[in-house]
């Protein structure tokens, strides 16, 4: 048990160093592991999902995209991604009336980030786009980004399995009944990791706050976000560096899997709907 206590402050001193002489990239590097579910397809098995299992479906910046079944609604599992698959903002500032053009807003159905959920590799943004300028900061703007169902993520029978809604956030309500405390504070991907632009790198294995879908009642540019300890906070819509935690319907609760238990360690591999 002494090891575990010495490890850790040395294995953060030598990041902080990389960082400071280095700079972050080096420093992810020395983070970024293999995270990726390594597996050998088995033979193929008709499974039917329920509530609790864990299943593999897409990837995101190269990694495999686990999802935990929240819920399963007439049939429909809703899964939520179990990791912050990345950072971005909510909505884009830079349209609007004042206070929207500054801060962006916090509606989902005209989001930037809805938008990007739901396009495949070319996103046609509608207003401002989530370019440097209209950001917090500049970090993490996607404008020139491929969509979230872009053919690099899902192959054509994956996004079949979906549900003709599409890709969204669960609400602050969703999250609040469907989910025990201790399962809505989430840790980001290594792949997440890496990619971002701000100094997130230090939070490696703690949780991280990502966006809901609901707004906050006291103003039109604030966002219900779930903070790192599984509580509820807020965020201005257009902070770049909170997480984001895609939720879905599938189509069916039947499914051809072709490896796993649907176990944390061993999460289902889904490749399309039960034939």
């Amino acid at each position: 048990m002494k090891k575990r206590f010495i490890i850790i402050p040395i294995l953060i001193t030598v990041i902080f160093v990389l960082c400071l002489f280095f700079g972050k990239d080096l420093a992810n590097a020395v983070l970024l592991k293999e995270t990726a579910v390594s597996y050998t397809a088995e033979e193929e098995k008709t499974v039917t999902l329920k509530k609790g299992d864990y299943v593999i479906l897409g990837k995101h910046l190269g990694e495999p995209i686990v999802w935990l079944v929240v819920d399963v609604d007439e049939g429909r599992p809703l899964l939520q991604t179990k990791h912050i698959i990345d950072f971005k903002a909510f909505d884009a500032a830079g349209d609007g009336d004042s206070d929207t053009k500054a801060l962006g807003s916090s509606d989902f159905d005209t989001s930037t980030l809805k938008l990007w959920l739901n396009s495949e590799d070319k996103v046609r943004y509608i207003s401002s786009a989530p370019a440097d300028d209209f950001v917090l900061g500049g970090k993490n703007a996607y404008a020139d980004e491929k969509g979230f169902l872009c053919s690099d993520n899902f192959t054509p029978e994956e996004k079949n399995l979906f549900d003709a809604e599409g890709i969204f956030l669960l609400s602050k309500e969703q999250i609040s009944s469907l989910l025990p405390k201790e399962l809505r504070a989430k840790t980001a991907t290594k792949s997440a990791l890496l990619k971002d632009e701000s100094s997130y790198i230090f939070t490696s294995g703690k949780g991280i706050w990502y966006w809901t879908a609901s707004p906050v009642s006291s103003n039109r540019t604030s966002v219900a976000t779930v903070t790192s300890a599984g509580g509820f906070y807020k965020a201005s819509a257009f902070d770049g560096v909170t997480g984001v935690c895609p939720a879905v319907y599938l189509k069916e609760q039947r499914c051809v899997a072709v490896w796993g238990n649907a176990s944390e360690d061993k999460p289902f591999v889904i490749t399309e709907v039960s034939r």
